[in-house]
């Protein structure tokens, strides 16, 4: 068994040097990669399926303009088309159990795929780094369903307000912390700045007070994370630790 990031590839098989059956599961990255690449190798002996519960490949760096209001058709790619021109055998299909000594999955709709070699590609799960709370009160957007989920919630917070006329009130309620200043939570805190104002139109707000917090951010991209905010023209509070750190309006 050997693994490779998200991969995970399983093999009992080691009296042939080139396998009669290779089983791919997951479409993200790691999985389409791994089967174009050994497509491309060109083993006449071998054949490559492919399952994959999505008929589409979800681009998810993309994602955070899903909770923005963007079609999620924009960060779809058939998984036909991905393929398209190589020897891979493409199936739409959740498996539900492995049973490595008969070298077998069973999918949910009754079919059994049996291998030779199996790679695992099922991508990765959001890290809460143990902090109390946020599994549980936050919102992740790996996912087209997870994106569409968050912006739901922005769209609900906004028409909760639109009756209040407490300005404290309505400021707890449209606050929006993103936690983690990788690239994903710095695009989409710059996106919310633009997003909320678009937002408060609709609901007919004369004023929006957002604040975005970046949360445990490098000293490396601190001036990047301020001119992404800075361009909606956004009031950012960049938090480092215990020190907070106002950064005026652009």
């Amino acid at each position: 068994m050997l693994k490779f990031g998200t991969l995970l590839i399983m093999s009992d098989h080691e009296s042939s040097p080139v396998p009669t059956h290779i089983l791919i599961v997951g479409a993200g990255f790691g999985g389409l990669a791994a089967a174009r690449a050994l497509s491309r190798a060109g083993h006449k002996e071998a054949t490559i399926t492919l399952v994959s519960e999505k008929p589409h490949f979800e681009y998810y760096p993309a994602l955070y303009r899903v909770v923005t209001g963007t079609s999620p058709l924009q960060v779809c790619i058939p998984i036909s088309d991905v393929l398209h021109g190589t020897s891979v055998e493409f199936v739409v299909d959740k498996i539900a159990t492995i049973d490595p000594s008969q070298r077998m999955l069973r999918g949910t709709s009754g079919s059994m795929y049996v291998y030779d070699e199996l790679i695992l590609a099922l991508g990765s799960e959001t890290t809460y780094l143990n902090i109390p709370g946020l599994e549980k009160f936050s919102f992740g957007f790996k996912s087209i369903t997870e994106a569409l989920r968050l912006k739901r919630h922005l769209h609900e917070l906004f028409v909760a307000c639109t009756g209040v006329r407490e300005r404290d009130t309505k400021k707890k309620l449209l606050h929006f912390v993103v936690v983690g200043g990788g690239s994903s939570g710095v695009e989409l805190a710059g996106e919310l700045a633009v997003y909320a104002k678009k937002l408060a139109k609709e609901h007919d707000f004369v004023t929006i007070d957002a604040t975005k917090t970046v949360d445990d951010i490098q000293e490396n991209i601190r001036e990047k994370v301020k001119e992404v905010l800075g361009k909606p023209r956004a009031s950012a509070k960049i938090k480092d630790g215990a020190e907070t750190k106002e950064e005026p309006k652009k």
